[in-house]
C-alpha cells in the first residue's frame, strides 16, 4: 500500500491549512459530549434534538470556526446545511466524520467503532467535504481485539482511495476491563506507537493521534513513517535534535529543538511554531507535522493540553510523506 499523496490528496490537504501553509482544525463532531455541555440531567440532553444540534453548530462554524482554515463537522445533524445556506466561508476547508457516537463491545469487552451508515467517501463528497476523518479503537497488545476495527480501517482507506479524496485516521485506544490505571499509564506509551504502526501499514497518510506521554515515543513515531515527513528541510535548513525535552517559559514542555520535527499539540501530534514568533496573517497558528516552506518561522514541538485543533503546513514537502497531526 503506497503511502504518497495523488495530485487530489495533496491538493485537498492544502485547503484544510492557511494561506501561512499551517492547520488549524475546529472539531464540533461531538453529537452526545456537546449535549452534555448544553444541558445537566440526562433528560433535558436526551430533549436536544438534532435539529437542535445542528443550530448550535451553525453558530459555532459561523462566529468560530470560519476563522480557522478548517472545521470538523458531523455528517449527522451539521451538513449540507452550513454550506448550502452560505455559513461555511469559503476559505475554510471542511472534514466530514465518518464515526457515530460511542462504541460497540464485543463478547470480550473490546470496543468496537462506530460508523453513520451510509457516509462514505462519495457522500463525504457530496457534502461539501474537502476530505473526512475517520476515529477509531485500537489495543495492539490485544490482536483479538482489533479485527473488526483494523478491517474498518482497510475498507475506509480503499473506498476513499477510490474517490481520490483526503482521508484523515484519527486512532485511540483505551483501557480495559479490570487493567489498573498504573498498568494502563505504563502501557499507554507502546500502544500508541504500535497503533501508529498498524495504520501506516494499512496505507493511512495522514494520521490523528493522542500524545504518545514521552518524547522517546514520539521519536519512535516519527522514526516509524517512511521517508523523511517530519524532519525535511525547514527554511532551508535540516531539522536537528528532533526529540529533545524542553520547556517554554509558559510551562508547556517541548520536544524538538529549534526545527525539530514530531510534535504534539491538542494531545495529537503536531508541531506549532515558536508563541515567541510574532503571528502571521489573521489566524493562531497551531501545528505543523511536514514543513518545508521557507516562510514558516521556527516551527516547534509543543505538547499542549488543549484538546479540539491540531493542524499542519500543507505544501513544500515531500508528496510521498504521510502526516502526523
Amino acid at each position: 500500500m503506497t503511502t504518497k499523496m495523488t495530485t487530489a490528496e495533496r491538493r485537498g490537504y492544502q485547503q484544510i491549512c492557511g494561506d501561512n501553509g499551517l492547520m488549524m482544525v475546529v472539531a464540533c463532531d461531538q453529537r452526545g459530549g456537546m449535549r452534555k455541555v448544553l444541558a445537566k440531567t440526562p433528560e433535558e440532553q436526551a430533549a436536544i434534538d438534532e435539529t437542535m444540534l445542528g443550530t448550535v453548530k451553525a453558530g459555532i462554524v459561523r462566529y468560530l470556526a470560519n476563522k480557522a482554515s478548517c472545521v470538523l463537522l458531523d455528517a449527522v445533524c451539521a451538513v449540507p446545511h452550513v454550506v448550502d445556506e452560505g455559513i461555511l466561508s469559503r476559505d475554510t476547508g471542511l472534514l466530514v466524520g465518518l464515526d457515530a457516537s460511542g462504541w460497540d463491545t464485543d463478547q470480550n469487552g473490546y470496543r468496537i467503532s462506530k460508523l453513520v451508515p451510509g457516509i462514505d467517501a462519495r457522500r463525504s463528497r457530496e457534502l461539501g467535504g474537502t476530505g473526512a476523518k475517520l476515529m477509531v479503537y485500537l489495543r495492539p497488545d490485544r490482536p483479538e481485539a482489533n479485527e473488526v476495527n483494523i478491517g474498518i480501517i482497510r475498507d475506509c482507506i480503499a473506498d476513499f482511495a477510490r474517490e481520490d479524496l483526503l482521508l484523515v485516521v484519527e486512532i485511540l485506544t483505551y483501557q480495559l476491563d479490570g487493567e489498573s490505571d498504573e498498568a494502563y499509564a505504563a502501557a499507554f506509551p507502546e500502544l500508541i506507537v504500535e497503533s501508529a504502526r498498524i495504520s501506516l501499514e494499512l496505507g493511512s497518510k495522514v494520521l490523528k493521534l493522542p500524545f504518545p506521554g514521552t518524547a522517546d515515543a514520539c521519536r519512535r513515531i516519527t522514526e516509524s513513517l517512511p521517508g523523511r515527513p517530519l524532519g525535511g528541510p525547514v527554511g532551508g535548513r535540516r531539522s536537528r535534535d528532533l526529540h529533545r525535552p524542553g520547556r517554554h517559559g509558559d510551562g508547556k514542555r517541548r520536544v524538538g529543538r529549534d526545527r525539530g520535527p514530531g510534535l504534539v499539540e491538542g494531545l495529537h501530534l503536531s508541531r506549532c511554531r515558536d508563541p515567541q514568533d510574532p503571528p502571521r496573517g489573521d489566524r493562531q497558528q497551531a501545528a505543523s507535522a511536514d514543513s518545508g516552506r521557507s516562510g514558516c518561522p521556527r516551527p516547534r514541538c509543543l505538547i499542549r493540553r488543549s484538546a479540539s485543533m491540531s493542524g499542519e503546513p500543507a505544501s513544500g514537502s515531500p508528496a510521498s510523506a504521510p502526516q502526523v497531526i
